[in-house]
């Protein structure tokens, strides 16, 4: 039931839907050995009700079950019901659709790091049927279709009247029709799939090697596989000691120490005087050249860093700027679809919400809400301590003379 809530909590006016949704699955147990009959899912999926999983797996013993259509259960609804529903009715193996989706909307990314985009999607994609970006060459919708193509090839999957290209049902069986006229059918080997990704994308290079990746990724039941950002410890888990996938609140609360002033100062701030689910969140999130704790971490006391692995590891946003505080404000300010950012002046502290982070030229933090040492922001500081929970928002800071200004940073769909 912790997924019904979170939809109760986040979307009030899904109750009614989800009442509903609870009768139709009270006949299946929770622990089921087997996944829920796709026509159920397609069930709960046609009522409305987005963003729960509706297979049973996927629990803290890092098993996933493989639900009809052999995806894994790390792919959400609806988008696992859309990709399954579109293969069975081409004979196109919802495997390929997932991958092409993949592709096209998270670019590039690990396979150890698909299961973090596929929680944190629902914080920038509240809408699966709206809402997504235009190319330049104006592709459109979940899967990018031209116009002209999908003008020949679209679907009218829902059954309401129009061949929608932003809707994920139509467009997931628009992508199917597309691959079933292209030849590549489930009968046929994974050489046929990667060479239609090649045409799909107008022979764009890496392409279909990527998607050949998340075939193999999504094939094998979700088995992360090395990448250039990979970390020794695969893919995310979120029953790891820290990170609560999906919340930034909850991740910086389990990073940071609430018992200030409890000595973390100056005088003791390395890697001892830090919690270890962050040390050991560090060593894991913080990839490449810069990622050694006694660089720019700082023995884990900088701002930026302790900003990045919370993103990092809660799954919200896999690929958030590790450093500096400038370089972060760049990065949010340069996706807009992602987050939503307002400048000096343009907030006060009465527009603050949980999850808000706030950038200057020199500091980030992020508001927690009030803990019980009556502090509400979670935060490093360079030189001087590890994260902790020992202010309450500010809008502006003077350090050394300098005067620092904060911009407010919000994950859309918060």
């Amino acid at each position: 039931m912790k997924n019904f809530r979170h939809i109760i909590r986040r979307f009030p006016r899904y109750t009614v839907l989800l009442v509903a949704a609870v009768n139709l699955l009270a006949t299946y147990p929770a622990n089921a050995a087997t996944p829920l009959p796709a026509e159920t899912q397609q069930d709960v999926y046609t009522q409305g009700i987005h963003y729960f999983d509706l297979s049973p797996g996927g629990s803290c013993n890092g098993d996933f079950t493989i639900p009809a259509g052999n995806l894994p259960s790390l792919v959400p609804e609806p988008y696992n019901g859309a990709f399954t529903s579109a293969g069975k009715a081409y004979n196109v193996s919802p495997v390929l659709l997932a991958s092409l989706f993949t592709e096209e909307n998270f670019t590039g990314t690990p396979t150890n790091q698909l299961a973090d985009r596929w929680k944190a999607l629902p914080n920038y994609r509240p809408d699966p049927n709206s809402g997504w970006p235009t190319s330049p060459d104006d592709a459109m919708g979940p899967f990018q279709f031209i116009p002209s193509t999908w003008a020949s090839l679209g679907v009218d999957a829902n059954h309401d009247g129009n061949k929608d290209v932003e809707n994920l049902l139509d467009a997931s069986f628009g992508a199917a029709n597309y691959a079933k006229t292209d030849g590549a059918t489930a009968n046929k080997p994974k050489s046929v799939w990667v060479n239609f990704a090649a045409g799909y994308s107008g022979h764009t290079s890496g392409y279909d090697q990527q998607v050949s990746e998340y075939i193999d990724f999504y094939a094998s039941g979700g088995t992360a596989t090395t990448g250039s950002n990979s970390s020794s410890s695969g893919a995310y888990d979120p029953c790891a000691p820290g990170a609560v996938a999906g919340s930034i609140v909850e991740t910086a609360l389990n990073y940071a120490w609430g018992d200030y002033p409890g000595g973390h100062n100056a005088s003791s701030y390395g890697e001892a005087a830090a919690k270890p689910a962050y040390v050991s969140a560090v060593k894991q999130y913080l990839t490449g050249a810069g990622s050694n704790p006694a660089g720019f971490t700082t023995d884990y006391t900088d701002c930026g860093a302790f900003v990045a692995t919370v993103m990092r590891a809660s799954g919200i946003d896999p690929d958030y700027q590790q450093l500096t505080t400038s370089q972060q404000l760049t990065y949010v300010q340069g996706k807009p679809s992602q987050y939503t950012v307002k400048g000096p002046g343009q907030w006060t502290l009465a527009d603050v919400q949980l999850g808000d982070i706030f950038i200057s030229d020199g500091h980030t933090y992020i508001y927690v809400g009030k803990q019980s040492n009556g502090y509400s922001v979670a935060e490093a500081s360079q030189n001087q301590h590890v994260p902790e929970v020992d202010a309450l928002p500010y809008t502006e800071q003077t350090v050394a003379g300098h005067r620092e200004l904060f911009y407010l940073v919000r994950v859309n769909g918060t």
